[in-house]
């Protein structure tokens, strides 16, 4: 178990080839004398014949969600990881399958786009058209990349493409057309994913439950992974307040964020992500010392600061309510992803309660 203490030296959270500091995965055996300037072998699937179909000639969709698809670079297994809060593919994805022309949409990612913009394409028939994903994944796989980079919760490794759609794992998922909510949740908590069983397009689609609390956290960590979850002040788990940034004169207001204001109207917040820590310990075998994160924030400025149904909220120089959030729960959809970790601010609708 890897024990972080102090500062992190971390890399950019903005590119693809970000890692968190913990232990790698073995790489498999199947991938150990794989030639990465080659196609990978065909000779493994069971669901390919030796002469692959062709692929259908399809028009380009105007989607801007498919346009963002069709250049991915890497595939998501889960909806946000560390260092990667907002989970761009994956929403787009979701837009994409809930949308009246998604079948286009699809059949555009598996024609025309990048290896990991295909994966997204074959996911998406293999949840809206199945009977149709057998032909395209055969024919679409001469064309995939030796490699794709892949996020998971705590890393993001490459792996062969095909190994997503079709795993050879002992473990891995094949699911029967009568399974119910339960019988899915209690697979996809211990199986190993691939498009072919259902299981992975399921989980762009919808999510894993035990996925949820490492996604929460990638919330909580913001754009700068662990970092973000490094205390202020190591030493105890609550020795520095806002309050106590702004010294002893300081009022502060304690609902979901301990919140303060100095004297022009800048607020200082503070917070204990202690549930974040404990699924990065869990889940990334990654302990990060206890103790309060106190930030300062640039926006309002605020006449005052109050608390309303547990929430933190300030009242802003032109009179607009707006709330706080320290759960993405918090956050209304209205809000989309511009709101990401704690403390940020939300504009609260003007049908809202009156102000206390």
């Amino acid at each position: 178990m890897l024990v972080l203490a102090g500062a992190l030296v971390l890399a950019s959270a903005c590119g693809d080839a970000d890692r968190i500091p913990v232990p790698s995965p073995a790489p498999a055996p199947a991938l150990a004398t794989l030639d990465e300037t080659q196609p990978p072998t065909l000779e493994r699937s069971s669901l390919c014949s030796a002469d692959a179909p062709p692929l259908p000639r399809v028009d380009r969709v105007t989607s801007t969600d498919v346009a963002f698809l069709r250049r991915a670079e890497r595939f998501a297994i889960v909806s946000a990881g560390m260092g990667d809060p907002r989970g761009a593919e994956t929403a787009a994805f979701r837009r994409v399958l809930a949308s009246d022309d998604a079948i286009a949409g699809f059949l555009d990612l598996v024609v025309h786009g990048t290896t990991a913009g295909r994966l997204y394409g074959l996911a998406g028939v293999r949840e809206r058209d199945p009977e149709r994903f057998v032909a395209l994944a055969c024919a679409v796989r001469p064309l995939l990349g030796p490699r794709v980079s892949v996020r998971e919760a705590c890393v993001v490794p490459d792996r062969d493409p095909w190994e997503l759609v079709e795993s050879v794992g002992a473990d891995v998922i094949r699911s029967e057309p009568h399974w119910d909510e339960q019988t899915w949740s209690d697979a996809l908590e211990h199986g190993e994913l691939d498009l072919v069983g259902g299981s992975l397009s399921r989980v762009l689609a919808l999510g894993r439950p035990h996925d949820r609390a490492i996604e929460h956290a990638a919330w909580i960590a913001g754009s700068d992974g662990l970092a973000g979850l490094q205390p202020t002040v190591a030493s105890s788990p609550d020795v520095v307040g806002a309050a106590a940034v702004l010294g002893a004169g300081a009022e502060a207001v304690r609902g979901s964020l301990e919140c303060v204001l100095d004297a022009g109207g800048r607020r200082t917040c503070s917070y204990d992500p202690q549930a974040a820590r404990e699924a990065v310990r869990e889940r990334c075998a990654v302990v990060i010392p206890p103790g309060v994160i106190t930030r300062r924030y640039d926006d309002g400025p605020w006449r005052r600061l109050f608390v309303r149904d547990g929430h933190t909220c300030g009242v802003a120089v032109d009179d607009t309510v707006w709330c706080f959030a320290m759960d993405r729960d918090d956050v209304p959809a209205s809000a989309g992803d511009a709101v990401i970790g704690p403390g940020q601010a939300w504009r609260v609708d003007g049908d809202a309660a009156p102000l206390p």
